[in-house]
């Protein structure tokens, strides 16, 4: 039963990332244990591609979606609402503007910002 929902779980991560190796859907989904986290997780690394290292290289030709999600709603099973909580998590972290960026940041440029990231609890270059 539990390999199942595994096997129903890596089946929508194949349809939902067509780009990732299977290989790699494989033990991200054996390492955040849930789909949710699972396809948070790959979301963020397909986000930051092309800006950081990844754990992986995208396929050249993408697989074919196979209806998957489609066959499990028609079944009953509660796989597709996980996973679409999880798609509208990444449209509403998305959608919100990113005030901390994560690196890159120059003191010169905004030094706000940076004092912000490096410890100082109020902006101190607001003046008004």
């Amino acid at each position: 039963m539990a390999n199942q929902k595994l096997l129903c779980r890596l089946d929508l991560l194949k349809d939902e990332f067509p780009t990732v190796p299977v290989r790699h859907l494989t033990n991200t989904l054996r390492k955040e244990k849930t789909l949710f986290k699972s396809f948070g997780a790959l979301e963020e690394q397909l986000r930051t591609y092309r800006q950081v290292a990844t754990p992986f290289s995208k396929i050249g030709k993408a697989r074919i979606k196979r209806g998957t999600e489609l066959t499990l709603i028609e079944r009953g099973s509660q796989v597709p609402k996980e996973l679409h909580a999880a798609k509208r998590r990444k449209e509403i972290v998305t959608s919100k503007p990113n005030f901390f960026p994560t690196r890159g940041v120059d003191p010169a440029e905004s030094p706000t910002v940076w004092k912000l990231m490096n410890g100082s609890r109020t902006p101190t270059s607001f003046r008004g």
